[in-house]
């Protein structure tokens, strides 16, 4: 916008000055008069002055005689003579006050109407006029009569194109502006949708994540190795240090069975609470996890969550299982020293409904799978379970080069003692000696209903002497239990025939073991029942097999 009157001045308008354009022509051609400043937009108020400033040289170089009128549209009472410097005498030019907006209808204009109260001042009442934005009012007022006619024409169109020019420099640079805020918008956009869609392939990555850990611990039906496994899965998706599971055992009726992943085990114990206490009905109810500090509010869990926060323990949830507490699981906190965030809470919520589905589907396989390997009456492991654990053991004993011995045990003239009393006293026999059999062996023996009235017991490294130690042991503890009405046998007790072979002294496979333990105990039988007897191999001499007794009894 650098010296706008010169572009203006040079061209169309100097013929309508007549002799005195030449004179125009060297004033506007030099740089140092009505130049704007060097810049895109220039404010109102700066143009203001560069147009006072303008018509100052113009007024001094032309010998024009110009009376320039300028006011602010908030305050019309306070019009200047701009050139002359001082307040407009309100009395002599009140003209301009009382018909301010009937004069200023456009931006540019000039004025040549009368004035109605003296219609002879026509021509002493034309002047210029234009405005700046809507900000800045002039009147221009020429009082050369030769020339005055030209002069507002030449100064209209110097006015008019100046003011379009600022306009349009005043628009460009908007327009500049809204591009850069455009650009910056742009660029914010970008930057957005960059970390949106870090975001979205973040979270499409913990997406995959998670349906891949659920998949895996749905397909775990084994309870012990799913609560490990589902502790392993917590810890790596949230990027924890340690978590722990305190699950319920019906045996205690308290919440005490537990597992952990980076705590102590006898930190964990502390843990422990019963299935009535208040800790176990708050968790029953809320349903959801919660942090641990959130357990302060609760005056009476107050005990309890200062062992909580003794261990480390920042967030727990509940394991519900169709309307009852399972167990509760619980975190510590993030590696690096990072807070958990809204989205850790709400992945952490999503992997206890998985797991807490997973235990549920768990405990009702192992349900049916113990109904299958499960004999009704005795509540002892059945026939089928025996078989598939009889092989077991025996290929650990075949790795392991141990033993593995069997006993067959029979109760005595069963047939008469459920003739005698019906079917129902021999119910209730058979599931005494099933209670008795299993609290007289090691956790680690394996008791089952073999059927009928038959029982066998299989004896994870256990040599031979020391099984006959056993069974012996065993007939003595049922001979001494009191039965129900015992009397009706032959001998007034009910007792019991034992047999028993050794694994792989006597026999190679199961069946050899089996059909070894049942031939001891036919002898037994045979000999005249309440009897323990060990399985001979005919190529061991009698002498042998008493002599190695001997030497265990008296170790």
């Amino acid at each position: 916008m650098k010296s706008i009157f010169k572009k203006i001045l040079r061209f169309d308008f100097l013929p309508l000055l007549n002799q005195q354009a030449h004179l125009f022509n060297d004033f506007i051609l030099s740089d140092t008069y009505l130049t704007l400043p060097d810049q895109n937009v220039i404010s109102n108020i700066d143009l203001n002055i560069h147009l006072i400033r303008a018509f100052e040289k113009i007024s001094k170089f032309t010998s024009l005689s110009l009376d320039l009128y300028g006011v602010r549209k908030d305050t019309p009472e306070h019009w200047m003579d701009l050139l002359a410097k001082k307040p407009l005498h309100l009395k002599k030019s009140g003209y301009f006050i009382r018909h301010f907006n009937d004069i200023f209808t456009n931006q540019l204009g000039i004025y040549d109407g009368a004035d109605k109260s003296n219609p002879e001042n026509e021509v002493q009442n034309e002047f210029l006029y234009f405005q700046l934005q809507d900000e800045f009012y002039y009147i221009l007022k020429i009082a050369n009569k030769k020339y005055r006619a030209n002069y507002y024409n030449l100064f209209y169109l110097i006015i008019s194109r100046l003011l379009r020019s600022h306009q349009e420099s005043v628009e460009r640079e908007g327009l500049k502006e809204q591009i850069a805020v455009l650009h910056k918008s742009l660029l914010e956009s970008e930057n957005s949708l960059q970390i949106a869609e870090k975001a979205v392939k973040r979270k499409v990555y913990d997406l995959h994540n998670l349906v891949e850990a659920s998949n895996e611990i749905y397909s775990i039906l084994n309870f012990k190795q799913l609560i490990n496994s589902a502790l392993l899965t917590i810890i790596g998706q949230l990027g924890i240090q340690n978590a722990l599971a305190l699950m319920y055992e019906a045996g205690t009726h308290s919440f005490s069975h537990n597992f952990q992943k980076g705590f102590k085990e006898r930190d964990v114990e502390i843990l422990k609470f019963k299935i009535e206490t208040p800790i176990a009905k708050y968790l029953l109810k809320r349903g959801t996890p919660l942090f641990v500090e959130d357990l302060e509010k609760e005056y009476v869990l107050n005990a309890y969550t200062k062992k909580l926060k003794r261990i480390g323990l920042y967030l727990i949830a509940p394991i519900l299982n169709q309307g009852r507490l399972q167990g509760i699981i619980g975190i510590g906190e993030k590696l690096y020293g990072h807070s958990f965030s809204q989205s850790d809470y709400e992945l952490f919520h999503v992997l206890i409904n998985i797991i807490s589905i997973s235990i549920e589907n768990a405990l009702h396989y192992e349900e049916v799978k113990n109904l299958s390997l499960t004999d009704a009456m005795t509540n002892l492991h059945n026939y089928r379970y025996f078989s598939i654990r009889l092989k077991e053991e025996l290929n650990r004993g075949r790795r392991n080069k141990s033993k593995v011995s069997l006993l067959i045990i029979d109760i005595d003239h069963f047939k008469n003692y459920n003739d005698t009393l019906g079917h129902q006293a021999g119910d209730e026999a058979l599931r005494s000696l099933g209670k008795v059999l299993k609290a007289a062996v090691r956790d680690e023996d394996i008791v089952s209903r073999y059927g009928g009235e038959e029982f066998c017991i299989i004896l994870p490294g256990i040599s031979k002497i020391s099984m006959e130690i056993l069974g012996e042991r065993l007939r003595q503890k049922i001979e001494s239990h009191v039965f129900y009405k015992e009397r009706v046998q032959p001998d007034g007790k009910l007792t019991v025939s034992l047999g028993g072979a050794t694994f792989p002294d006597d026999a190679r496979n199961p069946d050899e073991l089996i059909q070894r333990a049942d031939q001891a105990l036919y002898e037994a039988k045979n000999m005249g029942r309440n009897l323990m007897r060990l399985y001979l191999n005919p190529a061991r001499r009698e002498a042998d097999l008493q002599k190695e007794i001997t030497r265990v009894i008296t170790q």
